[in-house]
Formats: structure tokens, C-alpha cells, sequence
């Protein structure tokens, strides 16, 4: 969205000084469209690179307990993860 706003300021407000005249129109569908399909592209990325590494995905809110030690409190409640190779 942040590259599309911009995109669409340049357009709009910056082409003049470059003796570019352009009428500019927000087509909000569509960018959004973009940015649904970007970050799938960005949360199908990351999902990959977990699973060849095999690193585990905890949803929920994160506590440093402990060097080595993280307590993730989710939707089953909290869970303690420790690092591997950790103490």
C-alpha cells in the first residue's frame, strides 16, 4: 500500500515539474487487489523458508522468560519454548 500511495503522489504531484501533464485516478480495487496478492507472495515466502529450516510457527504474544527462553501466551493458553542447544 505504502508503494502504491507513493506511486500515485508522484503521479498526481511530482510529473509537472518533469513537464509531464496527467490526469491521475485512485483505483482502490485494484491496488488493493495488489496488496492482498503481494502479501501472500511475502506470507508464502516466509511460511517456506520455515519449513525448509524447520522452524515451528507460535502465534500469540511473545515474553522473553529467560537467555535461551521464550513464553508464548495463544488461543490454548501459555506454552514455554526454549532455543535449541539453549539451557
Amino acid at each position: 500500500m505504502l508503494d502504491s500511495s507513493e506511486h500515485f503522489a508522484l503521479a498526481r504531484n511530482g510529473f509537472a515539474a518533469h513537464g509531464i501533464k496527467a490526469t491521475v485516478e485512485l483505483d482502490l480495487p485494484t491496488m488493493m487487489t495488489r496488496k492482498d496478492r503481494v502479501v501472500k507472495e511475502l506470507t508464502n515466502g516466509v511460511g517456506f523458508l520455515f519449513r525448509k529450516n524447520k522452524v515451528e510457527r507460535v502465534l500469540g504474544t511473545g515474553r522473553i522468560v529467560d537467555a535461551g527462553h521464550v513464553e508464548v501466551t495463544g488461543a490454548e493458553g501459555a506454552r514455554s519454548c526454549s532455543r535449541p542447544g539453549g539451557s
